[in-house]
């Protein structure tokens, strides 16, 4: 053809630090019959005024503020050049499209989102030690330099992306420095992907390439094909996304009344299940690592990798939403609490104040809206407050409007040093009494008070259990087919949330991966007066755990939106 094709439509190929981006996006491209642009096009190299040196060598980061036309233009046209060569003959449907990766794309997401509103990013997840174990290799054979004579840097040159704060990092061994270097590069990407509309993001795991790759690469390819949404809503359902459930599992919301919400930390997205007349709604809406939930009198919280935040229902704006007619509930979010990463797990609501497990830091915390958060209670066999996460404390349950009963994965009080008994060195505590419950569990979560019983799943067995408080006695309930974790009840029905555990490194040796070669992921609903299973939902492709589950009561057709929504921003609620 005469002219490359325009407007430029890019897949955005993006990973952690460490993970071979480049190598997926060749794969993909081949498998979708698209162009495939050089790694080497880089806007920090393409464009001079974005480098690092116009900057006073901060890092190469870029954001939607640098997304200028007098920047954004001649890139594109060295793009689609590169793209679409003199002469070069492709599908009609293709001509704009281009498949896009190159080194520290991760940091630039909110400057291609920007430049190209309707690009698509597909998100490369891999196992994060192994990406680490990559860098350290990269920094010593000198394969990923990219600063080479970066000023007051000593030692071996700088390779991978300079992220912010590198200077902090003078005199650091390559392993600290690596360190240091996914964690700052893993949290830009976690944030900005989270702004970025949800239908626009894909996931591929490295994992599931190298397992299935005829199949993995199916499902991306499936979304890539699907028309977008120009406004970004998107459909409620992409293929990436997709479930499948039993009528009985619609019928019981329909009984109920009720929305069900889940939280997908690893896969990153606060998910509503809605009844419809034709089975399950799955919603989806981006949030980065959302894991615990909590719900009070019309306000919904989510802890996320760096926030709490808390969403309220505006009833009254839920005629407006399109289609007319069809929600009867809108979450507006109403307040955002930056605690940074304390691995926010459990939430819950106990005489006015929310209270969250800080995992990282071994604790139960409050907020002041001052300090990252208030250290309220820690465990006896604790010394002392340290970001090293040292028993894995990671439920809570509220009896009485009080918090009462904790679990934790071990008693050790050494950095990460529950990991070693992790199969059967899980606890449950008495908060008020500082008194173990019961002892030899396999990585109990979501302790929850019901019908004047604690219940918890045991994790590792994949099971539902009660457990007696004043003997100690544990009773099974059901035994489920994956990770169980997320605990909601309605009467006698459980809504347990059920995760696939891949990750041999953290759990492999758990009695379920023993007893279950492969495990489900969704939410299985158990009749807790027989142990059986009445309802499930599945989810199919991208999303392979669950960390929370909570319904909404009075609530059938709910939607939640996000801060960057037009609509939130000229919404005002007042008293």
């Amino acid at each position: 053809m005469d002219a490359p094709p325009t407007p430029l439509r890019p897949v955005f190929v993006v990973g952690d630090l460490g993970v071979d981006t480049a190598g997926v996006a060749e794969r993909l491209a081949d498998a979708a019959g698209l162009p495939r642009l050089p790694g080497d096009l880089d806007p920090v190299t393409s464009v001079p005024a974005l480098g690092a040196d116009r900057r006073g060598w901060d890092s190469v980061r870029l954001g939607r503020q640098d997304a200028k036309p007098r920047w954004v233009e001649p890139l594109g046209d060295s793009w689609s050049g590169a793209a679409w060569p003199q002469g070069r003959e492709a599908r009609e449907a293709d001509r704009s499209t281009v498949v896009v990766t190159y080194d520290g794309i991760a940091q630039h997401v909110a400057f291609l989102a920007a430049a190209w509103p309707d690009a698509r990013f597909v998100h490369v997840e891999a196992d994060p030690h192994e990406a680490r174990a990559a860098m350290v290799d990269g920094w010593g054979a000198g394969t990923h330099v990219t600063q080479p004579d970066l000023p007051g840097w000593e030692g071996l040159p700088w390779s991978y992306a300079l992220v912010p704060g590198w200077r902090a990092l003078r005199g650091r061994s390559v392993a600290e420095t690596v360190e240091a270097q996914w964690e700052t590069a893993h949290r830009i990407l976690e944030q900005d992907l989270a702004e970025v509309p949800s239908p626009r993001v894909g996931r591929l795991a490295v994992g599931d390439l190298q397992r299935a790759p005829e199949e993995a690469l199916s499902d991306v390819l499936a979304w890539l094909r699907a028309a977008p949404d120009p406004s970004g809503a998107g459909p409620d359902q992409a293929s990436t996304l997709r479930s499948t459930s039993t009528a009985s599992f619609a019928e019981l919301l329909q009984a109920l009344g009720a929305t069900l919400v889940m939280t997908t930390y690893q896969s990153g997205y606060l998910v509503l299940a809605r009844a419809q007349e034709k089975g399950v709604n799955t919603h989806f809406r981006r949030l980065a690592r959302p894991m615990g939930t909590a719900y009070r009198d019309g306000l919904l919280t989510v802890g996320t990798k760096s926030d709490i935040v808390t969403y309220a229902n505006v009833p009254q704006l839920a005629p407006a939403l399109p289609p007319e007619g069809s929600h009867d509930a809108v979450f507006l979010p109403r307040h955002t609490l930056h605690t940074g990463d304390i691995r926010v797990h459990d939430l819950a609501w106990a005489q006015g104040q929310l209270w969250a497990v800080a995992t990282r830091f071994s604790c139960l915390a409050t907020f002041d809206g001052r300090h990252s958060f208030v250290p309220r209670w820690r465990p006896p066999f604790i010394s002392g407050l340290a970001a090293e996460d040292r028993c894995h404390l990671n439920g809570l349950a509220v009896v009485d409007d009080r918090v009462r009963y904790v679990t934790a994965l071990g008693t050790t009080d050494t950095a990460g040093g529950w990991r070693a008994t992790k199969e059967r060195g899980g606890i449950i505590m008495d908060v008020e009494t500082d008194e173990v419950v019961a002892e030899g569990l396999s990585m109990p979560h979501s302790p929850t008070w019901h019908r004047d019983q604690l219940w918890f799943l045991e994790s590792g067995e994949g099971a539902l259990s009660r457990v007696d408080v004043a003997t100690g006695r544990v009773e099974r309930v059901a035994e489920l087919p994956g990770f169980t974790r997320g605990l909601s009840f309605a009467g006698r029905y459980a809504f347990v949330g059920l995760s696939e555990v891949r990750e041999a490194n953290l759990f492999g040796g758990l009695p379920l991966t023993a007893r279950l070669e492969e495990r489900e992921c969704g939410v299985w609903v158990v009749d807790i007066e027989t142990g059986s299973t009445v309802a499930w939902l599945r989810f199919d492709a991208a999303v392979q755990e669950i960390y929370d589950v909570a319904l909404l009561p009075g609530m059938r057709w709910p939607e939640i939106l996000d801060s960057t929504s037009e609509r939130a921003a000229d919404t005002f609620l007042l008293p």
